[in-house]
């Protein structure tokens, strides 16, 4: 059975990143951003903290390094003229997505993976034997969110016509807004419309708040790893 026509092209892209510096860089300050040992709102998970630290490194810097990793994909060869390829090659436009999208998500989610791995055999050293199965839930997660962020970056270089303003998209509305700022600008946003407060920290009651957070790809991803490391911490508290 022969492989997709946008095999090559995201064979080639996942090359090209994991052969540079920057998502194995983005994975050493992972490491260094993921390992909080004395992060007390884990105190309930005993040795699953490990998995908590897989789930701070898939904060704030994840996001950030993968959109800056990845919102050249388009514009970037369209700028220096290498575009022009790519588009020579037997592939549809939605080919070219494709590609990109799988490609650049494979070359930062293996880095991000040896990331989690050091952080598991960190775990495992200092606090002892965790959940395999928990620890891979929230990898999956944190895979998925890369997957997410790539292809929003994409989207965002194939639309745009210069590299300034990829850049100004997407660290002024994708990163700050979306994903650092949305769970108060969604709070902001619902209050206007219901002429109630807002309480993002408890949205199941209410549809309205809820679909307005996730609108935002951090919220969505990481409201499965944060359900994954309460409903733990809930199965400790009922053994002990």
């Amino acid at each position: 059975m022969d492989p997709p026509r946008w095999f090559p092209l995201a064979r080639k892209e996942a090359r090209t990143l994991l052969t540079a510096k920057g998502p194995w860089a983005l994975a050493v300050l992972l490491v260094l951003w993921g390992y909080r040992p004395s992060y007390a709102g884990w105190d309930g998970l005993g040795p699953d903290i490990t998995a908590g630290f897989v789930q701070i490194a898939g904060s704030y810097l994840l996001p950030l390094g993968v959109l800056l990793l990845s919102y050249q994909s388009i514009v970037g060869e369209r700028t220096s003229g290498s575009i022009k390829f790519t588009l020579g090659l037997p592939l549809t436009r939605t080919d070219v997505l494709v590609g990109k999208v799988l490609g650049r998500s494979a070359g930062i989610t293996i880095p991000v993976t040896a990331a989690a791995v050091v952080l598991g055999l960190i775990g495992l050293v200092r606090f002892g034997l965790f959940s395999p199965l928990l620890f891979l839930a929230i990898l999956l997660a944190t895979a998925l969110y890369i997957v997410v962020l790539v292809a929003v970056a994409t989207a965002v270089s194939a639309v745009t016509s210069s590299t300034v303003r990829a850049t100004g998209i997407i660290v002024g509305i994708v990163y700050l807004v979306l994903t650092i700022f949305w769970k108060t600008a969604s709070g902001m946003i619902y209050s206007n419309l219901s002429g109630r407060a807002a309480d993002t920290f408890n949205t199941s009651a209410d549809g309205l708040l809820f679909a307005l957070l996730r609108i935002s790809p951090g919220e969505r991803t990481g409201s499965s790893r944060t359900g994954f490391l309460v409903s733990e911490i809930r199965v400790q508290a009922t053994i002990l």
